[in-house]
């Protein structure tokens, strides 16, 4: 189909059709535009329709670049950095990002007995715009939260460690996190990853708050964890900054 053919098809049915040689990519920031589509933020026809190309067009693009493509999967809200942070920090305690490969699915989760908690994570999930299933396990006596988010599960997988700067994601961050791994007896963090609970700490030191981590200690199966410690002078400031839920109302913390 020559040049004139397919602009004439283009006006006709409002559509453009493109041909292979017809957009310079070395006149955009293709990184950038790389960077948009793995973030969730763009698909593949609105970057089609910024161009003034094909959706096949980015689509051969795409392959060239070794990007993989979504599909139909559910674009997150990655513009609620707040919800972000609370949400890495549930997935980094007891909460789960993964791949399930009997059912191709990219997994968001959590199992817990605390109800509210549960809830609490459901709602930060379906504020990013993800769908939520939500449920009682009777026989495991869990509450069960999951949601299908590839784009969630990679930017999980993007970021092992917290690296939060403003003081309002790292407040978030901690919150989830001690929502998962918290103590309601003490003010007091458990978990086997030493790199993260040392994070936490620089968080905290930011947040004007002291702790101390002890450890390492082993279970009955040879599991290695930590304790992370917030002292007794720093924990009423602690209970002004993070608000878990369920925490503070039992024991003595």
């Amino acid at each position: 189909m020559g040049r004139e053919r397919v602009r004439e098809c283009e006006q006709r049915l409002g559509v453009v059709i493109g041909l292979r040689t017809s957009f310079d990519w070395s006149k955009i920031n293709f990184k950038n535009l790389r960077v948009e589509y793995e973030q969730g933020r763009i698909t593949v026809p609105k970057i089609a329709k910024r161009l003034g190309i094909s959706t096949t067009s980015v689509l051969r693009k795409f392959k060239a670049e070794g990007i993989k493509t979504r599909g139909r999967t559910k674009l997150v809200d990655f513009r609620k950095q707040r919800r972000l942070a609370y949400i890495l920090g549930v997935i980094h305690g007891d909460g789960w990002a993964t791949f399930c490969e009997r059912t191709k699915r990219y997994e968001i989760g959590l199992a817990s007995k605390d109800k509210n908690f549960a809830e609490k994570f459901a709602s930060a999930l379906q504020d990013l715009g993800l769908k939520v299933y939500f449920g009682y396990q009777k026989k495991r006596e869990l509450w069960r939260v999951s949601a299908n988010g590839k784009e969630l599960k990679l930017w999980v997988d993007r970021n092992p460690l917290p690296n939060f700067k403003e003081q309002e994601l790292m407040v978030a961050y901690i919150e989830g996190f001690y929502e998962s791994e918290g103590s309601t007896k003490n003010i007091v963090f458990t978990n086997t990853n030493k790199e993260r609970l040392l994070r936490i700490k620089v968080m905290l030191s930011k947040l004007g708050i002291e702790s101390r981590l002890q450890g390492p200690y082993f279970n009955s199966g040879g599991t290695e964890y930590y304790f992370l410690y917030v002292l007794k002078q720093s924990q009423r400031k602690f209970k002004e900054l993070i608000k878990p839920v369920n925490k503070y109302n039992s024991g003595g913390g």
